[in-house]
């Protein structure tokens, strides 16, 4: 009898003797191991259309396609648009796949927190000079927010500067 198991990306069997072997992993064309997210070098921005199919792949943690369209907004969107859209944000490294036979169950890479971070440092790189400052006073002036308003943020501000040390 043959029994295999897999461990960080290693697959190994056990024949009857029960001594475990070694096999190499399967190698896809690129030379990652299928499963393996590729090792990213920078996290790029994505489009309106990924960034929402990526909010619903963060929200249901994993999923086939037709998982993804289900959630989405009437008129639903064809499956090969979708499919797609989930390819790419693969190629990104955002998210990546476990096969199934030909079925092939998707699950998120990088966090929304972490792309919330990158997308907000972005913002403030493109639009405020790099200045948090001049954001925050933008956004005070054109949410109109109240001094109490303003006191809870610096609070909140501060209570992470403590915690951070």
């Amino acid at each position: 009898m043959i029994k295999f198991v897999s461990f960080r990306h290693i697959t190994y069997f056990y024949v009857s003797s029960g001594q475990p072997s070694r096999l190499s992993p399967k190698k896809t064309s690129k030379g990652n191991p299928r499963g393996c997210p590729k090792k990213m070098t920078s996290m790029k921005e994505l489009t309106k259309v990924e960034e929402e199919v990526m909010q619903i792949i963060w929200q249901k943690e994993r999923g086939v396609v037709r998982d993804f369209i289900n959630e989405m907004n009437d008129p639903k969107p064809p499956y090969s648009t979708i499919s797609s859209v989930v390819r790419i944000l693969e190629k990104k490294g955002f998210v990546s796949h476990k096969a199934y036979g030909k079925t092939h169950e998707y699950f998120p890479i990088i966090t929304k927190d972490e792309y919330r971070k990158f997308a907000v440092n972005g913002l403030v790189k493109r639009f405020f000079a790099g200045s948090a400052s001049n954001m925050l006073s933008f956004f005070a002036k054109e949410n109109q927010l109240e001094p109490e308003e303003l006191k809870s943020l610096i609070d909140s501000i501060n209570e992470n500067d403590k915690s951070d040390e």
